[in-house]
């Protein structure tokens, strides 16, 4: 299973262009429906607690949900698997990157990669928000959100309130 995670990791670190958001969708597809690791509330858990902790959205959520799987092991083993293709083409490209990235093909190629990109994290976006219950005080938590970030509050300000209110409104059904 450590194996199986790690390689799991790999393939979507080396296949995804976009970086953490783009990388959501093919984490999804592959913890909860190919590989049945995780129900759909736990891989969204997961994402909630990788996007309110500092680092980058994919290698905390491949951390997290590897932990979950199998500990300690699981979490190194995920993380691992999600960092080393990067760290492996950050080095190749910052070899190569003065001599190619004036090169015509190159610019069309990321011309071509940047849309691609964008529809991807819309997709996560959009199951995210399927599957994310809006129900009761939630809906509230989440206007105060949107108004917060339309305001150009501080996401990590805005995630500590979401965080606290969510404690207080619970505690209050509680009593």
């Amino acid at each position: 299973m450590i194996i199986k995670l790690f390689w799991i990791f790999f393939k979507i670190g080396a296949f995804t262009l976009g970086g953490g958001y783009a990388m959501l969708p093919l984490i999804e597809r592959e913890l909860v429906e190919t590989h049945k690791m995780l129900s759909s509330e736990e891989y969204y858990d997961a994402v909630a607690l990788s996007t309110s902790l500092p680092g980058a959205i994919a290698v905390n959520c491949s951390i997290f949900t590897g932990y979950k799987i199998r500990g300690f092991l699981g979490a190194l083993a995920a993380g691992f698997g999600s960092i080393l293709p990067a760290f492996a083409a950050i080095i190749a490209v910052a070899t190569f990157f003065d001599d190619i990235s004036s090169l015509e093909p190159v610019k069309l190629i990321f011309k071509g990669i940047r849309p691609t990109i964008v529809v991807m994290i819309i997709y996560a976006l959009i199951n995210m928000a399927r599957n994310t219950d809006f129900s009761g005080k939630r809906k509230y938590i989440a206007v105060a959100a949107l108004g917060l970030l339309m305001l150009n509050v501080s996401s990590f300000y805005i995630i500590l309130a979401a965080a606290l209110s969510g404690m207080v409104f619970k505690k209050l059904e509680r009593r």
